[in-house]
């Protein structure tokens, strides 16, 4: 199952609705005193893996390329290029 790229596109499509759902929370609930916590969280881990997945793609792809996808999709990017499942 992890082999198959329409698996990892699912789950490519399962980060940008996080991240949805993280902008969302954060505009609809403005008095709330938790709402920037799955933006923050969302924003502390994809940038945490931006230098690791610079250093393992290097020469793959632009570093840009790999920040921005990096911070948009994770590792459920990252991952399966590396593997060669999906392309960059």
């Amino acid at each position: 199952m992890a082999s198959h790229k329409y698996f990892w596109y699912f789950l490519m499509i399962g980060a940008l609705v996080l991240w949805a759902c993280a902008v969302a929370l954060y505009f609809l609930f403005p008095t709330s005193d938790y709402k920037a916590v799955l933006l923050i969280a969302l924003l502390i881990v994809h940038c945490g893996e931006i230098p690791y997945t610079l250093k393992l793609l290097k020469g793959k792809l632009s570093p840009v390329t790999i920040a921005a996808k990096t911070f948009l999709f994770g590792f459920t990017w990252w991952l399966p290029f590396n593997k060669g499942i999906v392309k960059g």
